[in-house]
């Protein structure tokens, strides 16, 4: 199991995984020590310490450095490959390092633990980003840890939200290449490949950028998901743009959705994956006697892909979203739009 970011989330697997005495073994990779020692508390369990990269390691990953400057860039990596490459990205970017900056890096990489300096290199990057990207960038953290992003959705999601203008679609599709091209050139996504072509078809977030990610989102008051809501981290009453998950327990499901009610106002609705019998717009609570969508009439953004359980009669009152300009349904269990569908403006 790769990557495991929090002691809940240990507890949650932990949960399922049988004790049976069969001899089986499981493999866990944290970066957080705490999480390591939860996950070993029996004798017979072990925790292998990774060394960090050596110096010479992290200028290979890096590609050599060449100035006195990324030596230093270098050595607050602390041997982190994800920094490293990161800091890769900055250099492929071609951005160089103002004499200020330069100075910052060099009075504060000596005192900076390893992960002290990850947060330092990626607020670094991200307060380079043109404000277009840097919206493109925390909008990534609308979707859920290791979910696989269509690179086609995603920049129809920018384009719908508004994140930069053109005066023809085809100029705005263009622009959307080429931010995405360009958060993976620094190394802020991971890209996934096609079969056939070769050519980058979605992106994947690392836990530690997407961490890093939600805390841009919640400073911002930019988004939140029900994942935030149920550990408390976010004002619910605040959020613009709310996406939702699968819940694990229909009781915890029903105190979410019951909130949402006062969700009017926002912008964006997101349901990632087949999210259940829970999903905001089949809960009863929701739609208190009128279709579901009325509720949410500022919505810009709909989108609920892959939701195997959306049936047509779903989307009885879209009509009435007037700013609606994106509407997601791909698969999704829907066989014949509603006719009030051509109220919206294309």
């Amino acid at each position: 199991i790769d990557d495991i970011w929090s002691i809940s989330a240990w507890d949650v697997l932990n949960s399922v995984l049988p004790e049976n005495d069969l001899g089986s073994r499981v493999l866990i990779t944290t970066c957080i020590s705490d999480v390591a020692k939860c996950c070993s508390t029996r004798p017979i369990d072990f925790i292998h310490q990774m060394e960090p990269l050596s110096k010479e390691e992290s200028k290979t990953l890096f590609h050599e450095a060449k100035r006195p400057a990324e030596n230093e860039l270098l050595k607050m990596c602390g041997g982190m490959p994800l920094a490293i490459l990161i800091a890769a990205g900055r250099k492929s970017a071609g951005l160089a390092e103002p004499e200020i900056r330069e100075r910052r890096i060099l009075s504060t990489s000596d005192q900076c633990s390893t992960s002290d300096g990850m947060r330092m290199l990626l607020r670094m990057s991200y307060d380079e980003l043109p404000a277009p990207l840097k919206s493109c960038l925390v909008y990534l953290g609308v979707f859920p840890e290791y979910y696989t992003i269509k690179k086609d959705r995603l920049i129809r999601l920018w384009i719908a939200e508004g994140f930069f203008l053109g005066r023809h679609e085809e100029n705005l599709w263009r622009t959307g290449e080429s931010y995405f091209n360009e958060l993976i050139c620094r190394r802020l996504i991971q890209p996934v490949f096609g079969y056939e072509d070769g050519q980058a078809v979605g992106c994947v977030v690392h836990g530690v950028i997407l961490d890093f990610i939600k805390t841009l989102s919640t400073e911002g008051n930019f988004a939140t998901t029900s994942a935030d809501m149920r550990s408390g981290l976010t004002p619910w009453y605040l959020i613009p743009r709310f996406s939702f998950d699968c819940c694990s327990k229909e009781d915890e499901a029903g105190k979410l959705l019951s909130v949402t009610l006062h969700l009017s106002s926002m912008r964006t609705l997101q349901v990632c994956g087949r999210a259940g019998w829970t999903t905001l717009l089949t809960y009863p609570k929701v739609r208190k006697g009128k279709p579901a969508l009325r509720t949410f009439k500022f919505l810009r953004v709909l989108d609920v892909e892959d939701n195997g359980i959306l049936r047509s009669h779903h989307l009885k009152g879209i009509g009435g979203l007037i700013l609606l300009r994106y509407l997601g349904l791909r698969g999704a269990a829907i066989h014949e739009l509603p006719g009030e569908i051509g109220k919206l403006e294309l």
